[in-house]
């Protein structure tokens, strides 16, 4: 892995929900900071990159809860044959 000595600076391919049509950039900053803004914009949104990860495993914890909840209520739903 190469770390990160300098900010690098990418955008998205397709324009993100919520963001008016617009692409978003991401740079990455020496550090562990990950900043946001939208294409054409000056406004960057700054974060950690640990905190970017703790809400990517938060979403997927409440994404396999919601799919086990389904589950459980599809199989009450049919009288609990499996």
């Amino acid at each position: 892995m190469i770390e990160v000595k300098r900010a690098v600076t990418r955008r998205t391919i397709a324009p993100v929900t919520g963001s008016r049509g617009r692409r978003i950039v991401v740079t990455l900053y020496p550090g562990d900071a990950i900043g946001f803004r939208e294409e054409g914009t000056r406004h960057t949104y700054l974060t950690t990159i640990g905190a970017c990860y703790s809400l990517a495993v938060k979403q997927e914890v409440a994404a396999t809860r919601q799919a086990k909840a389904a589950e459980k209520a599809a199989r009450k739903k049919n009288g609990g044959a499996s």
